[in-house]
This record gives structure tokens, C-alpha cells and sequence, in this order.
């Protein structure tokens, strides 16, 4: 008979990326022989707790994993109890350490302050101890001292994953240019950081010389929506490159996977700093990495942290040296193979079915295994 392994978390139709992750969880957890299900939670912001709350005691799974709510994990505390203390393995996934969602609430205008202000009360006294139930704690970078109270033992850092596909990219029908295509994905706010590239392509382009005959050419396609988007547009504007960075808003699924193929290198986050954190896992790194796409970023990547396909540039506001990245890009292709090379190794670390496997064979009884 099958181990019950039940996901809850608060779904909204724009968070893609949070979606995808927790699709790809549960096919993971499927395909190591589990009887996994994802439930989504969706409603009002007392009634989605509510029926949050119905859905963890209704459930019957050995194993319940639980996305964090910062704002009144209370609801839930005495329920997780309840399963712990009836023998249920309880998991809570932090997605984003509680000292950087606290910084988060205090960016924006001032009337957005004053809120973050009984946000960031509420936060500090409900945790750590509404964590307390837990069997595991999941976090991808470390946790203030505060919010380790009582769980530091409990706690497992692991960066995202991704559920690959049972077929590997064709690698042997890409492109061999001279030229260079960047791509960028994702919900593009300002602590992306992609004016640094823009800023980057602006200096690259003005440095040309004449007498250069034919230079090499260099774009950057970025994918998706989000609030940094019309200051971007700006920007290119201001700096003279219409003709060579395009915004071509949301794609997914296979025609992403094709625009990510065509491309030379992928951006990752370069401005993270901007809101107090030098360490991430986004999962739009492990998308470059599931095509083989070496990537760029601005932070410390728990599973990328001496591999030669990612290139970490400094954590600042400075535009990003062009020239350096193509020399480096050039270096990578001496080898042919070089994007199989980065696909096996998202096959071997970054690939869910690995990573659960790690975390329920710590966390269960040997003999629920």
C-alpha cells in the first residue's frame, strides 16, 4: 500500500513559478512510489485559512507537507499538532527566509510601510513556535537566530528542483553562431536586476569602434510580465537598443523550452541585493540548467556554488561587463558537449525525484520506507 504525501498550499493562477514547483514536487514524489496529491487552497484571507484548515484535518496522508503562511500560521498550529502527535510526518516548506520577507514589507510607498509594520508584528509573534509541530523545516539559505528558536535541529536547507522529463533536450540541432542571444525569465521586478544587463548591452554597444567591420552581435529576449517591465522599456529606449532587446511577455511550456534552446546565455537574478539577500535558489536557474543554458546571477546558489557553467558577478548596481561574459561563453563552448554536460548534472542534483528521495529517507521511520 502506497505512503499518503498530501501538499498544501494557497494557489493563485498568477504564481506560475510557485505552481510549476509544487506540480513538479508531487510528480516527483509520485514517481518514487508514493500516493502524492497537491491541494489547493484558494478563497478570501480568513476563508482560504478556513478551508486550509478543514483540508489538513480532513486528510489521511502519512505525509503533509505545508508552504508556509507568514502572516497567521496560528490557524494551523493546533491541527499540526494533532497529526504529529497521531503519528503524521509533518513537513513546512519556508520558501523565502522570514528576516527577507520582512525586509519585503517595508519597500513601496509609505502607506505600504506602515502596513509592513503589522505584518512584521505579526510574523515575530507567531514564529518560530507555530513551527514547533514540524518534523522538518525546509529552507534554501540560513534563518535568523529568532525564527531558528526551537527548530534549528529541524532544519534542512535545500535549494529548488525541478522534475525533468523522461526525453533530454536535442542539443545536437542548436545553433552555432558567432552572435549572442541573453534570455531572461520570470515575474521581472527591480531585484531582478536586468537593467544592469541592459545598462551592460548600452556600453558594449557604444564601445564598438568603427573600424570593428562587423561586430559581434548581441540581444537580449526578456520573457514575462511584472512591475519593472515599463522602466525596462524605458530604458532601452534611452540607451539605443530597440533593435536588440526584445520583450515578448509570458510563454510557457514547449515554446519557452524552444526560446530557452536558442539561446547562448540565460540571466539569472542580478539584483538581489537590492532587497538584503546574497543567497537564493530560484527556480528559473534550474530551468536554464534542466537545457543545458549556462546562467549568470548576482547570489550564492546553494547547488551551483563551484560549477564553471554559472557565472557569479558581483552583488552590486554596476552594469555587467558584456565583453567578459562572451569571452567566458567562448570558453564553455571549447568543449562541444558543454550544454550535455550541464543537463546531466540538473539530471544527477537539481532533479526532485533526487532531492525528495534525500529528504523522506531523513525524515520517515525506516519502516514507512
Amino acid at each position: 500500500m502506497s505512503i499518503g504525501f498530501d501538499y498544501f498550499f494557497y494557489y493563485s493562477n498568477q504564481n506560475v513559478g510557485v505552481n510549476k514547483k509544487i506540480n513538479d514536487t508531487v510528480g516527483a514524489v509520485t514517481c518514487l512510489g508514493y500516493k502524492a496529491r497537491e491541494i489547493r487552497i484558494s478563497g478570501g484571507f480568513f476563508s482560504k485559512r478556513f478551508k486550509m484548515f478543514l483540508a489538513i484535518l480532513k486528510s489521511n496522508a502519512e505525509i503533509i507537507v505545508l508552504r508556509n503562511d507568514f502572516l497567521l500560521p496560528i490557524v494551523y498550529f493546533p491541527i499540526l499538532l494533532w497529526k504529529r502527535l497521531c503519528g503524521v510526518v509533518v513537513v513546512i516548506d519556508i520558501p523565502t527566509p522570514m528576516t527577507t520577507v520582512i525586509r519585503e514589507f517595508f519597500t513601496g510607498p509609505v502607506t505600504g510601510r506602515l502596513v509592513g509594520v503589522l505584518k512584521t508584528i505579526l510574523m515575530i509573534a507567531q514564529h518560530p513556535w507555530t513551527l514547533w509541530p514540524a518534523n522538518c523545516v525546509l529552507e534554501y539559505s540560513d534563518e535568523s537566530w529568532w525564527f531558528s528558536l526551537g527548530i534549528k535541529n529541524k532544519i534542512r536547507k535545500e535549494g529548488n528542483g525541478i522534475l525533468l522529463p523522461e526525453r533530454s533536450p536535442d542539443f545536437n540541432t542548436l545553433r552555432n553562431s558567432f552572435d549572442c542571444k541573453f534570455v531572461g525569465v520570470g515575474l521581472i521586478a527591480d531585484w531582478h536586476g536586468y537593467d544592469r544587463l541592459i545598462c551592460g548591452l548600452g556600453e558594449y554597444y557604444k564601445n564598438l569602434a568603427p573600424s570593428t567591420g562587423c561586430p559581434r552581435q548581441v540581444s537580449f529576449e526578456v520573457i514575462g510580465d511584472g512591475p519593472a517591465i515599463p522602466s525596462l522599456k524605458a530604458l532601452v529606449t534611452k540607451e539605443g537598443l530597440t533593435e536588440y532587446v526584445k520583450f515578448s511577455g509570458v510563454i510557457v511550456g514547449s515554446d519557452l523550452e524552444r526560446v530557452l534552446l536558442e539561446s547562448d546565455i540565460a540571466v539569472g537574478t542580478l539584483g538581489l541585493h537590492r532587497k538584503g539577500l546574497f543567497s537564493a535558489a530560484p527556480l528559473k536557474n534550474r530551468e536554464y540548467c534542466s537545457v543545458g543554458l549556462p546562467f549568470v546571477c548576482s547570489h550564492d546558489d546553494p547547488d551551483f556554488l563551484e560549477q564553471d557553467f554559472v557565472r557569479f558577478l558581483e552583488a552590486n548596481d554596476k552594469a555587467v561587463d558584456i565583453a567578459d561574459l562572451l569571452c567566458w561563453l567562448d570558453s564553455l563552448k571549447q568543449d562541444t558537449s558543454y550544454r550535455d554536460k550541464i543537463y546531466s548534472y540538473c539530471k544527477l542534483h537539481i532533479d526532485y525525484r533526487g532531492k525528495w528521495k534525500r529528504i523522506l529517507n531523513k525524515i520517515l521511520p525506516d519502516a514507512c520506507r
